[in-house]
């Protein structure tokens, strides 16, 4: 170490200018680095719930560049109102980045679609002359069938038939009925009498009849016309989309919205008092600079005086999300540095009341900031919800470092009363000292990356990363400087470093150590006991989206709105796809996906939920001219065929807006999808649990697959593994550490003491959480294994301190005490400067930050007491070699 030191010392200007060019490019980089909050970070690249969702969005379409502008009006059911929804819906559409929009106007003008279909059905118009003969065919044989599809139809039918006979068919209709109803054995077969008695009369009384059928009974065109002739039909009308013609005729319209499962609850309220416009975004905005240009230029537009009207607006959906998280974030920025810097002054003048001395190491320490920002940047890392606060770790345990290497310079400087060994010494010593103090650190960053959690394996990474950083600028780098620096006043400093308070406090500790080591042992396994209990029984373990902002930000206001007033803002989305083909396109399969459905829509976190089985019902009642008895599923397989094919032609149209089934070669997938309150991630997974129990029994897996995907899906698998994530990253740090430790000391006995007073303040911390209401969440899980890596820093400092007054000849008791007078003073001073450092996170916009400040705070904190007090009791009673 002492050649290095000297090799270092031999070309100081080029080693300098070195790390001040690698700080100048990481600067640059720095100021490039991306924002990244989606969910799908949170999961590695090879995650299956990861590919599941991404096919899912291949097919069905990405929520990411959604925004849903919600707002409500008394009267939204007026067709001025409407024409100012449909004004504000075109001046959206001008934004350049919005590439389609859908709202309640889209959705009455598709119904306007439908009524107009109805009514060309009704009418003459699909019968062309030249058509007669085979409409004749088609009606007797329509006769018969539908005597077991839509018995009312039959009725209305035949009702038509017998009005326009002559008194002599009707006596013959009624003799041919009642020798029928006289033959024993025989059923009564009306239609055939009917079509006897039809065909018997002349072609001009067959037309009238049939024109009259068609004109007044709403022929069923699903099963008389073809597709391709519904089709050209459909197509025309289509190209002729508007808005009612009368306030009348969307009175007519307004009941089929709302009872409307597609849209009830999804697009307008129940009450029809509540609505909002959907906006589909270029899929190519991924930088928060042009998320923010597209939500001001909407924002522009909102804010027209001609729509405050429909004010006020509420902006939701992932895009909004993200950009308001960034916002926060560089708020966040823009408070933490302002408060963190001159604290760390404040402290570091105190320390050594010298102006360089307090300047110098904020420089070294930042330097080590941009390094370590500068490399992420350059892996392709992003700033998210934990990486945000990677740079306020590494400039509070930079400075305590720097604190001890400072110190360290000092007192040697005061040896020596010469400068450049004064350097030499301070890297020799602290060398060794601050890496295993920094390594240990590292470990319990890089504890984490054994989780399948993206966002927290990569912040333990480039946290470990930074942190190894950092002892190479307190230790190497900030000596380097101090050697061009004029020297301290080293009087002022020997005044300094006596500390009266802080001894007369640390002697009253030693002294309660050596008089009542048992009983202080005793308190403190009874003290953790009682935490354990709260653990045990109080910690919940939840996550909600948006839980880490304030209840009122916009975002979150916004959201609750779209949750009050129109349906849940979490999808579940669910697949059911078919191992056979043609399995679905069974009436009875259909009916068991209803039954299923309805099961969904009863529960109490649900607000709606549609699946392909809606669609299939709504279209048979239109094309059928109502005579299904209401939106049922057909009977028939091939007329559900048919059905599949013309919604496969049109539901998956720009027009319509809604794609709920897929095929994966001769296999259909049908989509169930729900929205859902957010009552947390152990309700949703729950749910699930409790909606696959359901299916199973009427959907086997030898038959079917079912596929949940969706992004509360994955945050409830997130959840799952967060406890076994969490205890493992523990558990491994501490096995590590206490190896390290083992490595130093070469006693087994000393490192597993060592660990004692290091794991019971994480105790105590979870147990305060479960006290006081903490909620254990994937962005506070991570405080534990850090804290660990950070608090054993002092219990090696003590350590060493201590073995080496063991050394000098001194007994257990009188080493603990100059240990504890020396030693106990700079890990006092240091746990204050981390501690100050974190609380400022309190700060934050952020509740996950907020508490990574107060429970980092507090582990850190008990630590101390736990070195200051366990370790030196624990040292007494047990007494291990060194």
């Amino acid at each position: 170490m002492r050649k290095l030191a000297e090799w270092i010392l031999e070309f100081p200007k080029t080693l300098l200018g070195i790390f001040v060019f690698c700080a100048i490019v990481s600067a640059y980089l720095t100021a490039k680095i991306p924002f990244d909050f989606s969910t799908e970070s949170l999961f590695v690249s090879n995650d299956p719930q990861r590919r599941i969702l991404e096919k899912f969005k291949k097919i069905y379409g990405n929520d990411d560049n959604f925004i849903f502008i919600a707002f409500e009006h008394p009267h939204l059911f007026k067709l001025g109102m409407l024409e100012k929804i449909r004004e504000l819906e075109k001046d959206l559409e001008e934004v350049e980045e919005v590439e389609q929009t859908f709202s309640l106007v889209d959705v009455v003008m598709l119904e306007e679609v439908w009524l107009s279909f109805e009514e060309v059905l009704r009418s003459k118009e699909l019968v062309l002359p030249r058509e007669w003969k085979e409409a004749e065919v088609r009606l007797e044989r329509l006769l018969e069938d539908f005597e077991k599809r839509y018995p009312r139809f039959r009725k209305r039918v035949e009702g038509i038939l017998y009005r326009n006979l002559s008194d002599d068919a009707k006596k013959a209709l009624a003799s041919q009925l009642a020798m029928r109803s006289m033959m024993p054995g025989a059923p009564i077969r009306r239609s055939e009498i009917y079509k006897q008695v039809y065909r018997q009369l002349p072609l001009k009384r067959r037309q009238k009849i049939l024109r009259e059928i068609l004109s007044e009974v709403e022929l069923a065109p699903l099963l008389y016309y073809s597709e391709r002739r519904l089709g050209k039909v459909l197509e025309r009308i289509l190209r002729q989309r508007r808005l009612p013609r009368s306030q009348k005729r969307l009175e007519r319209i307004r009941p089929r919205v709302l009872k409307n499962r597609l849209y009830a609850k999804n697009i307008v309220s129940e009450d029809g008092k509540s609505t909002g416009i959907l906006l589909i975004l270029n899929p190519h905005l991924h930088t928060n600079a042009k998320r923010v240009l597209v939500i001001k230029k909407i924002q522009a537009v909102l804010d027209k005086d001609r729509y405050q009207e429909l004010a006020p607006f509420y902006l939701a959906g992932i895009p909004v999300v993200r950009t308001e998280y960034a916002r926060l974030i560089s708020r966040d920025h823009l408070t933490f540095l302002p408060i963190i810097l001159p604290l760390f002054c404040l402290f570091l003048y105190v320390n050594f009341r010298n102006f360089f001395q307090m300047v110098v190491p904020l420089l070294v320490v930042g330097a080590s900031v941009v390094w370590t920002l500068g490399f992420m940047q350059l892996m392709g890392e992003s700033i998210n919800i934990l990486s945000n606060v990677i740079y306020v770790l590494i400039l509070v345990i930079g400075v305590a470092s720097s604190i001890h290497v400072i110190t360290c310079y000092n007192t040697e400087l005061a040896a020596f009363k010469n400068k450049r060994e004064a350097v030499i010494s301070t890297m020799v010593h602290m060398g060794k000292a601050c890496f295993f103090t920094c390594f240990t650190t590292a470990i319990g960053f890089l504890s984490l990356a054994v989780t399948d959690i993206r966002i927290i394996r990569s912040f333990g990474i480039f946290s470990a990363i930074g942190v190894m950083l950092t002892f190479v600028a307190a230790a190497f780098l900030l000596p380097m400087v101090l050697f061009f620096l004029p020297l301290p006043n080293l009087r002022r400093q020997e005044q300094n470093l006596d500390h009266r308070l802080i001894k007369r406090i640390l002697w009253k500790v030693g002294y309660f150590n050596s008089r009542y080591p048992y009983l202080l042992v005793g308190f403190i396994f009874l003290l953790t006991l009682f935490w354990i209990y709260f653990i045990l029984f109080y910690l919940v373990i939840d996550t909600h989206m948006l839980e880490e902002v304030s209840e009122t930000n916009p975002v979150v206001l916004a959201n609750h709105f779209v949750e009050k007033k129109l349906a849940g803002v979490l999808p579940l989305e669910i697949l059911l796809k078919e191992k056979q083909p043609s399995l679905l396109k069974r009436p009875e399969e259909l009916r068991k996906l209803e039954a299923v459905q309805e099961y969904i829509r009863q529960k109490k976190m649900v607000s709606t939920v549609v699946s392909f089985v809606d669609l299939v019902k709504m279209a048979n009642d239109y094309l059928s001219g109502h005579f299904a008895g209401g939106e049922k599923v057909p009977e028939d397989p091939a007329l559900i065929s048919k059905l599949y094919h013309l919604l496969e032609r049109f539901y998956q149209r720009r027009e319509f807006g809604v794609r709920l089934h897929h095929r994966e070669g001769e296999k259909l997938v049908l989509r169930i999808t729900a929205r859902l309150r957010d009552d947390g991630s152990n309700a949703h997974f729950a749910l699930i649990q409790d909606i696959e129990r359901k299916m199973r029994e009427y959907f086997p897996s030898e038959r079917y697959e079912i596929i949940f995907t969706g992004e509360p899906h994955m945050a409830s698998v997130l959840i799952k593994r967060l406890v076994h994530g969490m205890l493992s990253s523990i558990f491994l740090a501490a096995g590590i550490i206490c190896i390290v430790i083992l490595i130093i000391f070469r006693s087994w006995k000393l490192a597993l003491l060592s660990m004692v007073p290091n794991i019971i303040p994480i105790i105590f911390t979870l147990g305060m959480m479960g006290l006081f209401g903490f909620v254990l969440r994937t962005s506070t899980v991570v405080i534990f294994s850090i804290a660990l890596g950070i608090a054993v820093d002092d219990t090696i400092h003590y350590l060493i301190r201590y073995k080496h007054m063991l050394q000098r000849g001194l007994g257990y008791k009188r080493a603990m005490f100059h240990t504890l007078l020396t030693t106990g003073k700079a890990m006092i001073w240091t746990s204050i400067v981390i501690c100050s450092g974190l609380f400022v996170l309190i700060t934050s916009s952020f509740l996950a930050t907020s508490d990574f400040g107060i429970l980092g705070s507090i582990t850190l904190l008990s630590a101390l007491l736990g070195d200051l007090v366990l370790l030196p009791v624990l040292l007494l009673i047990f007494r291990p070699r060194m």
